[in-house]
């Protein structure tokens, strides 16, 4: 097996540095176009509600807190799409499915708190805001349908478009630098091979 000295190594590096610049070069340029044409931004609204019983025994709170889980399984459930769906303006109705509904929409919550944060995400901060606006309304509409034991739905704040949160995929200077390290990786082994091919000519 072909071993090099610490020397050998800069001396082939030196020798070969245009090729590996090169390629370095070259492939960065390569995948931050990828990225460029990849890329996608998408918008996420949040807005919080609560579901609580009339009471204020510890014992009626933390039975709610129990339950925040189950709603948060019912908010996925397609009876709310269906009312969202039905509750969006025209224009969003031809946008947007059911489907398209169930797969924008989530939610997150606290183990200790009673608040469940509700979440949509698109490719617009204006549909995103009104999506997870009108699925609070809708999870307001059908809950006591599906559980006529449940608290009561409060809505909090509305989500607004200007808070929208917007993440961009994929980030172009991870790519560009995934390009450059692999460009340099290969002109690292076409220079070894290389050198290497020489010498045993030579010999």
């Amino acid at each position: 097996m072909k071993t090099y000295s610490l020397k050998s190594i800069v001396k082939t590096i030196v020798n070969n540095l245009l090729l590996i610049l090169i390629l370095a070069i070259l492939f960065g340029g390569l995948f931050g176009f990828l990225a460029k044409h990849k890329k996608t931004t998408t918008y996420s609204a949040t807005r919080s509600i609560i579901v609580t019983h009339n009471m204020n025994k510890r014992s009626a709170i933390a039975s709610d807190r129990d339950l925040i889980p189950t709603y948060q399984d019912i908010l996925r459930d397609q009876s709310i799409a269906d009312e969202t769906h039905k509750l969006l303006p025209n224009k969003l109705k031809k946008k947007y499915s059911t489907s398209d509904i169930q797969d924008a929409v989530n939610s997150t919550s606290r183990p200790d708190s009673l608040v469940i944060n509700i979440h949509a995400k698109t490719n617009s901060a204006k549909d995103s805001t009104q999506i997870v606006n009108k699925t609070a309304e809708a999870f307001r509409i059908q809950l006591p349908k599906i559980d006529g034991q449940a608290g009561r739905v409060r809505l909090l704040s509305k989500a607004r478009a200007k808070d929208a949160h917007s993440e961009t995929k994929p980030s172009i200077k991870k790519y560009v630098a995934l390009g450059i390290a692999l460009g340099t990786i290969l002109g690292m082994l076409i220079a070894f091979s290389r050198t290497t091919f020489k010498k045993i000519l030579n010999n």
